[in-house]
C-alpha cells in the first residue's frame, strides 16, 4: 500500500509513526512538507525571548522519521483524486493510494501564519485486534 501524508506537522509525524510501526514492511510511506524541519511550539517563546537561538529549537524531519518513511520537502501544488496524483512544486508527482491531508495552524519564526481549515484523513488503521487504530 503506497500512503503519502500531506503535512509534516505533529498529526504528519504521528501518523507516519503509527502507520510505520503498524503495517512495518506492508505500507510505502511518503511524508511531503514545504518546509525541512519544525519547531516546537513552546521553543517559540524561548527564541522570543532571546533565550535560545533558532537553529537551538529547530528539528529536523529526518532526525524524527521512522524506518520506511521518505521525506520530500516541497509545496504540494495540486492534488487529483480521480488519478489519485499528488504534484508538488519541486517537480514530484506521488501515485497515491491512500491520502493522508492534515491542515494544522502553523507559525514558523520568521514566516507569515497561515490557518488551512480543510482537514480530510483518508486512512483506516487497524491493528492486530481489527480495531481502528486512533
Amino acid at each position: 500500500m503506497r500512503v503519502v501524508v500531506l503535512g509534516a506537522g505533529f498529526g504528519g509525524l504521528e501518523v507516519t509513526t503509527r502507520l510505520s510501526e503498524v503495517l512495518g514492511d506492508d505500507v510505502d510511506l511518503v511524508l511531503i512538507d514545504r518546509t525541512d524541519s519544525f519547531v516546537f511550539g513552546f521553543s517559540k517563546l524561548e527564541v522570543m525571548f532571546g533565550r535560545a537561538a533558532v537553529t537551538d529549537v529547530r528539528h529536523a524531519y529526518s532526525d524524527l522519521l521512522k524506518p520506511g518513511v521518505h521525506f520530500v520537502q516541497a509545496t504540494v501544488q495540486s492534488i487529483d483524486p480521480v488519478a489519485k496524483r499528488v504534484e508538488t512544486d519541486a517537480g514530484h508527482e506521488e501515485e497515491v493510494e491512500e491520502l493522508v491531508r492534515l491542515a494544522e495552524a502553523r507559525c514558523i519564526i520568521g514566516e507569515a501564519v497561515s490557518t488551512p481549515v480543510v482537514l480530510n484523513v483518508q486512512v483506516d488503521v487497524r491493528d492486530a485486534t481489527g480495531v481502528a487504530v486512533a
